[in-house]
């Protein structure tokens, strides 16, 4: 509540601030509340203008002035009645709450049912188990846990929205042969499922997508060996070692390579080993013969040499067999007029070697 003068003067202030100047004439009074009393105010406002009051507008005076008048002093002549009070003019101004949002459409499948559009509220957190009591957990725990809706974008009225109705158990069976929703099978650039195999043990499938049988996989050497009985000798000539023999045909090339198991009957006595060339080839071969756990025989030669072991060195024990390798090629220029061969002999005439059962000699054509 401002007190002036009427008349406001236009005025600058001068330099002596003793003298009332321009600015003090129109500045605003100041009123010592103090020196009010309530029957000054009081009883002229019950009197005159308390019809026109209400108690908001007493309250304000009160504020602004700074007087304590109790609301006793104050009568309000009309007396609102509650019926028709109505606040109809209030806004809420203030940031609305998380329980503000609301379902503007609610999608179902046909399986559900169609919900009608009823704008239903969320009035707390909604999610999947349906654990809320508002209209929309309801019909969650009634029809069904909503365990299919995907949020497929920021919170929003119409944020949900119903992939797929699929019980989990029959789920995998819409994605195999037969499904309603196979996935392709995988080719040269693109990822996917395997074809069926046929079952079997004897196809494997390809880069291409097929199962077949893999090409080749047939051991190319022929096998001979000492199966039957043990074969020994005691003499100091060579002799042919029963089974472990091939002929080689005509115009033919052969890779060949063996291995002996040998046994001694005395441990200073080495059994020697040797080679038999077909007659009308060109073949060259090499033997390593075991003595001890360090020491070896070694022997090489060809068609015009005898390619036998020498009468020297010795077997360390005589209740063990010991190794024999070897190995070469023969060529056949024309038709070979005799059989390629392994021999045996003793270093020492009337003691006993012999080559042992698992012996073999295995060949092939290149």
């Amino acid at each position: 509540m401002a007190v002036k003068h009427t008349f406001v003067s236009p005025k600058s202030d001068g330099a002596d601030a003793t003298l009332v100047r321009p600015s003090n004439w129109n500045e605003d009074h100041v009123i010592e509340v103090s020196t009010i009393a309530t029957q000054h105010l009081g009883g002229d406002i019950t009197a005159v203008g308390a019809a026109l009051l209400t108690q908001a507008t007493q309250a304000l005076v009160r504020v602004y002035i700074g007087v304590n008048v109790s609301t006793a002093a104050f009568t309000l002549a009309t007396d609102y009645a509650a019926s028709t009070h109505i606040h109809d003019q209030y806004q809420t101004v203030s940031t609305l709450s998380s329980a503000a949002y609301t379902v503007s459409s609610i999608y179902a499948t046909a399986a559900q049912g169609a919900l009608a559009d009823t704008s239903l509220q969320n009035a707390g957190a909604f999610d999947a188990a349906g654990a809320n009591s508002t209209a929309v957990a309801t019909h969650v725990a009634l029809a069904d846990p909503h365990t299919q809706y995907q949020m497929v974008s920021s919170l929003s009225s119409a944020a949900y929205q119903v992939t797929s109705h699929f019980a989990i158990s029959t789920h995998a069976t819409r994605h195999i042969t037969g499904g309603a929703d196979i996935i392709p099978n995988f080719t040269a650039t693109e990822s996917g499922l395997v074809p069926l195999s046929g079952g079997g043990t004897t196809n494997f499938l390809r880069a291409d997508g097929t199962f077949v049988a893999p090409s080749g996989g047939s051991d190319p050497w022929t096998y001979v060996k000492v199966s039957s009985n043990h074969f020994g000798t005691s003499s100091s000539v060579f002799v042919d070692i029963p089974g472990l023999r091939f002929t080689p045909g005509t115009n033919s090339t052969y890779e060949w390579e063996f291995q002996l198991m040998l046994k001694t009957s005395t441990a200073s006595i080495t059994p020697r080993v040797g080679v038999r060339w077909p007659t009308g080839t060109s073949s060259a071969g090499w033997i390593n013969q075991g003595q001890t756990n360090s020491t070896q025989l070694f022997t090489w030669g060809n068609q015009i040499s005898t390619m036998n072991a020498p009468a020297a060195g010795l077997l360390a024990t005589t209740t063990g067999a010991w190794n024999a390798i070897g190995g070469g090629c023969v060529y056949a220029y024309g038709a070979a007029a005799s059989s390629f061969g392994l021999m045996l002999a003793t270093e020492t005439s009337g003691t006993m070697v012999s080559s042992m059962i698992g012996s073999y000699l295995k060949y092939r054509t290149y």
